[in-house]
């Protein structure tokens, strides 16, 4: 399932407290801009019983983002950047009570880095809960809070990100922030992002490839196929009897809003890049199917976003002359193929990291592509 931004916190207020052998952390404002408190998880501090292997650095692309940051007292121009992402083990943890799927996951230390490039003094930037993990199946990394209960003889926590947000930064100050974030042992972290406010977000692609083969099931792939690669699923057709289809992506292509001026949009969906999304599907049973696979087609940005395809009414077809309607529009017959185009708006820097299909079918499994870059990957 989605989840707000972000992972298991160390960050902005943190504060080691000795008493009487007692180790508590206490965190003030963990949670990220508009996020339900309900998303974060609580941990039970408990003693570790051997010290973890040292964390494992996963590659990422270097770039810099100049955002404008929002303070107090203004907006303030600062140069976002990714010192390191190492990944932990389970041993990290070995000091925490997890529960439920946190039980299975596996901590990420994300570094990064803010360089004030204003020329003003600027006062506790802290923008660490708006970075988040994303996996190759699109989900976001999850956050906990460590939380403790009075009794604990002092347990070992992580300390691989011991860095908090930076106080007063003067003009060209370089300051270091980290934050921990969980994703599943079997994911492969795919992006780091940045989201500032609903429409701006700025991101950092994960070289680790880790895993992920063409029959979707390498270790880490978390079962997310290379893109191009036909998958086996079922729909149901109008006796509600399962019929096989190969499932084939062909293209995520980027526009620009021009392409879709011709359309009644809001304000933010005029800010927004559409993506392009091509599927053939193939009728490999004996029975026809009505081929409107394409209304589960879900594109997942860097961020996490899930994005279903746009509902566009227009008489006569959409008018989108790089999606065009599939003509004509009719049973799928046993033994044919239909290609189907579907229409996705993300925010400008939200990148398409993964794209899934669910099938119509009850109890049928999705099926997920991580996007790739380049002609056909993300135009």
């Amino acid at each position: 399932m989605p989840h707000i931004y972000g992972g298991l916190m160390r960050v902005r207020a943190t504060a080691a407290i000795t008493c009487t052998g007692t180790l508590a952390l206490v965190l003030a404002g963990c949670g990220a801009s508009g996020s339900d408190p309900a998303d974060d998880r609580e941990a039970k501090p408990r003693k570790s019983v051997s010290a973890p292997p040292a964390p494992r650095t996963v590659p990422v692309r270097p770039a810099s983002h100049r955002i404008s940051w929002k303070g107090d007292d203004g907006r303030h121009p600062l140069k976002l950047g990714i010192a390191s992402l190492k990944r932990g083990s389970k041993a990290d943890l070995s000091g925490v009570d997890l529960s439920g799927d946190l039980a299975d996951s596996i901590p990420y230390y994300l570094t990064v880095t803010y360089t004030n490039v204003s020329k003003d003094v600027i006062s506790e930037p802290d923008l660490i809960d708006d970075f988040s993990l994303t996996g190759v199946d699109g989900e976001r990394g999850e956050r906990i809070t460590f939380m403790s209960n009075g009794l604990s003889s002092g347990p070992d926590l992580p300390s691989h990100c011991e860095s908090t947000s930076p106080g007063m930064m003067p003009p060209g100050d370089t300051a270091e922030a980290c934050v921990l974030l969980m994703l599943p042992a079997e994911a492969t972290p795919a992006a780091i992002s940045y989201t500032s406010g609903e429409t701006s977000t700025y991101s950092w692609k994960v070289k680790d490839t880790r895993g992920v083969k063409k029959n979707g099931k390498g270790r880490g792939s978390g079962g997310v196929l290379e893109f191009g690669e036909s998958a086996s699923s079922v729909w149901t057709d109008a006796g509600d009897r399962e019929v096989p289809v190969r499932v084939t992506p062909k293209n995520v292509d980027a526009g620009t809003a021009s392409d879709l001026s011709h359309l009644s949009l809001d304000a933010d969906e005029k800010k927004q890049v559409p993506y392009y999304v091509t599927f053939e599907y193939r009728n490999t049973g004996e029975r026809k199917v009505l081929p409107s696979m394409q209304d589960t087609v879900v594109l997942h940005g860097t961020s996490g976003r899930a994005v279903p395809q746009m509902t566009i009414l227009a008489i006569g077809g959409s008018g989108i002359e790089q999606c065009p309607e599939t003509v004509p529009d009719r049973m799928l017959q046993p033994r044919s193929t239909v290609t189907k185009c579907t229409v996705h708006l993300l925010p400008k820097g939200d990148e398409p990291v993964t794209v899934t299909v669910q099938s119509d079918a009850p109890g049928a499994e999705k099926r997920a592509w991580r996007v790739p870059d380049g002609p056909g990957g993300r135009g």
